[in-house]
């Protein structure tokens, strides 16, 4: 029977893992890898970058003549005097930011009307000067048809708090707005003539 060496390693004296390997008779230098079968480590993978901020909103509207920066915000000081106006289907945009440094908890915001306490208005805090498209599309950022007192509007700087009682859960009271944001109350004659309305404001630290 005829014979065939396939294979066969010879280990060199000088290093533990050289050999001498020779196929059917020929001698080829080579080194021999010797594994304990252990799987190799996974590689450590790269860090994954915290999600970007949603892009602010493209709004139709900017700022126009007569509107107001409430940047005085301050508490429970009725403000502008004298009172804004607006008319129009646009009507009257206020900018302000939702402080959260100075009112960690937000603010309870109420309209007031001194001088028109009969004409229904409608008082909306919008991302966008001059829309009536609340924040989040959330009914409780607005105050539709209000009269001489708008609201309150119970405005949460950061994402809206339950309510219990008794431990019963209760709606929510809240428009939760992003803490650092820029936000707009926009308000307007609530009949669809859009005849010109005013308008002052105030509001109250929260501490719910």
């Amino acid at each position: 029977m005829k014979r065939i060496a396939i294979a066969a390693f010879v280990l060199s004296g000088s290093h533990a893992n050289a050999a001498t390997l020779i196929i059917n008779g020929v001698q080829t230098e080579g080194t021999v890898v010797i594994t304990t079968g252990a799987a190799p480590p996974a590689p450590t993978p790269p860090p994954v970058p915290p999600p970007a901020p949603p892009p602010s909103p493209a709004c139709a509207q900017g700022m126009i003549g007569g509107d107001r920066v409430w940047s005085s915000f301050n508490e429970v000081q009725l403000w502008p005097v004298p009172p804004v106006a607006g008319s129009g289907v646009l009507g009257r945009a206020i900018q302000f930011v939702a402080d959260s440094a100075a009112y960690p908890r937000g603010v309870r915001l109420q309209g007031v009307d001194e001088s028109q306490p009969s004409k229904s208005k409608d008082y909306v805090v919008s991302e966008c000067a001059h829309s009536f498209t609340p924040v989040g599309g959330n009914s409780l950022c607005t105050a539709i048809g209000a009269g001489s007192v708008a609201g309150p509007l119970y405005l949460r700087f950061g994402p809206a708090v339950p309510r219990t009682f008794f431990g019963q859960p209760l709606p929510s009271l809240d428009c939760p707005l992003t803490p650092g944001g820029t936000y707009y109350i926009n308000f307007r004659d609530n009949s669809t003539a859009y005849g010109t309305v005013s308008s002052q404001f105030v509001f109250y630290n929260r501490t719910d």
